[in-house]
């Protein structure tokens, strides 16, 4: 009997214990789910601040935008000016007593310091800044021009005064802006890598795709103010920016003659043996990487004769570099020194010479 009671007390006691255990882990449970209910509230709380706070930085956002549209151009303008009157200042210093190939150095860096160069094709940069960043090339470059034009004495009415090989300073300049105009600043080889609908453009770019829309003005199918003011600029300085392009024509045709001959542009227009008889152009002694050279000045040469030809101008290269061309033999057989690439070189080179002739 006394067995049983002790049973029964034993089982009653784990009973009361086991419910004591099982009510604590509720109490526990409620008290834990009590704290996630405020660490909730809390987290809600925070969430709030936090979406105040964000709603705050979009604001500071928008105003750094606005801060950075000001101060950028202003800040890119000092320090692009700055390059190109350092250039045409050395360019013009009769102490340094530049070449034409310094003084295309020299032009390069200048066309690479124009602001439309820097242009970032952000939310702080849009099409409005990027015109007037043409606009404001445009106009410089024409002031420029006519100070270079008035120091050589140029009649831009008389293209057969275009002197490729011509060693006075001013004239020298003109050569020089010319035959680089097509520079374009490594920034815009980076956008254009990383953003597909990115082009780059050059001032020779601005300028052409401009004097493509002259025939329609003439005609009024364009009116002024469908017109962007870079459009209008160029325009109004059409006879000036032509004969600028007449000389890149003959510049460029120039410098790979002069490269074929390894003689400087001035060298090698009085050079009477070229002048008067036919002469072998000796591409055989050039590298792979010259022959390259020469078809990229022959190239661009002309695509400038044929952007010109577009507008109906009629381009005339030099009488004495003319003359060298029409003398120039191009020996296009392959031999065991020029294998397929080589002679492909020599026949483009060909091609592209005699494609230039008066």
């Amino acid at each position: 009997m006394k067995t049983s009671i002790s049973i029964a007390c034993t089982i009653t006691s784990c009973i009361l214990l086991s419910s004591c255990s099982v009510k604590t882990q509720l109490d526990e449970m409620h008290d834990s789910t009590v704290g996630m209910s405020h660490t909730t509230a809390e987290m809600s709380e925070t969430t709030k601040d936090l979406a105040i706070l964000t709603e705050g930085m979009s604001y500071t956002t928008d105003e750094l935008n606005e801060m950075t549209a000001a101060l950028l151009p202003l800040a890119r303008t000092g320090g692009t000016a700055e390059i190109r009157n350092a250039r045409v200042e050395s360019m013009n210093n009769p102490i340094y007593k530049l070449n034409i190939e310094h003084k295309i150095l020299h032009a390069g860096i200048y066309w690479q310091g124009f602001e439309f160069q820097a242009w970032s094709n952000t939310v702080v940069d849009d099409e409005f800044t990027k015109n007037n960043f043409y606009a404001d090339a445009v106009e410089e470059f024409c002031l420029t021009l006519d100070s270079n034009f008035s120091a050589a004495g140029i009649d831009v009415k008389d293209l057969s005064k275009i002197n490729p090989a011509t060693k006075k300073g001013a004239e020298l300049n003109i050569l020089a802006f010319a035959v680089s105009a097509h520079k374009v600043l490594m920034y815009q080889d980076y956008l254009a890598r990383h953003i597909p609908t990115f082009k780059k453009v050059s001032f020779l770019d601005i300028i052409k795709n401009a004097l493509l829309k002259e025939k329609a003005y003439s005609n009024g199918e364009i009116l002024e103010s469908e017109l962007e003011r870079f459009e209008h600029l160029t325009l109004r300085n059409a006879k000036k920016l032509k004969y600028f392009l007449h000389v890149r024509y003959n510049m460029l045709t120039t410098i790979a003659l002069a490269r074929i001959n390894g003689l400087d542009q001035a060298g090698l227009a009085v050079q009477a043996r070229y002048l008067l008889k036919s002469w072998n152009a000796k591409l055989y002694k050039k590298t792979r990487a010259e022959k390259e050279e020469i078809v990229e000045y022959l190239e661009m040469a002309n695509v400038t004769k044929d952007f010109m030809t577009s507008l109906g101008e009629v381009t005339v290269v030099n009488k004495n570099i003319n003359k060298i061309l029409r003398n120039m033999k191009v020996n296009t057989n392959s031999s065991k020194y020029c294998k397929k690439q080589c002679v492909d070189n020599k026949r483009k080179i060909k091609l592209l010479a005699k494609s230039m002739l008066n």
